[in-house]
């Protein structure tokens, strides 16, 4: 009898120094404010475009591929990073976020292909509208959320900051009790 191997994956385009220095500095302010929050390791933080979930071992070679076609129809393209969110909201915020205050044309039609043609290899298809966003923390509860809600009163991000969108990385993800661990399983480049 064997066994099916599966493994926890996404796609996602990864984050520069600059990017990763701001969003360690803005946790850092959030720190402060002694939310009942756990931060993301910014280092870690990926533009996530598809979450896969549990992922055959054997439909590995097909989403490499359905990657390379999609890469092979888009150009390269930046975005700014000029957004603090909370998702759902402010008023009862679950993750904080800092994003893009208009989701590009190119990122949501990547998103979209990805969504089409890697359920066509039986991944369920995201329905909520595309975010661009990287996770600063997840809160466990609204403990302190009048400190948060002084601080997101008028706030502006203070910096905005570049995200090249060049390479379209498949990860997969081990949980852990320290957190996920991230492993790139391949990496295909946009047309420059």
């Amino acid at each position: 009898m064997t066994s099916l191997k599966i493994l926890r994956t996404f796609i996602a385009f990864p984050i520069g120094e600059g990017l990763i220095e701001k969003m360690g500095s803005l946790q850092g302010e959030l720190k402060k404010l002694k939310l009942d929050a756990k931060m993301v390791d910014p280092r870690k933080t990926h533009l996530t475009l598809k979450f896969l979930g549990d992922t055959p071992v054997s439909s590995l070679d097909k989403i490499h591929q359905t990657l390379e076609d999609i890469a092979k129809r888009h150009a390269s393209f930046s975005m700014v990073i000029d957004t603090f969110g909370a998702f759902p909201n402010f008023r009862s915020p679950r993750v904080l976020w800092v994003g893009s205050n208009e989701c590009l044309e190119e990122a949501e039609t990547i998103t979209e292909e990805l969504n089409q043609e890697l359920s066509l290899l039986g991944f369920e298809k995201e329905e909520r509208k595309f975010t661009p966003h990287l996770t600063l923390a997840r809160l466990r509860s609204l403990k302190n959320e009048k400190r948060l809600a002084a601080f997101v009163e008028g706030y502006t991000l203070p910096w905005k900051e570049t995200l090249s969108c060049e390479t379209l990385i498949h990860y997969k993800s081990t949980l852990t009790p320290q957190g996920a661990l991230y492993e790139p399983l391949y990496r295909v480049a946009l047309v420059s």
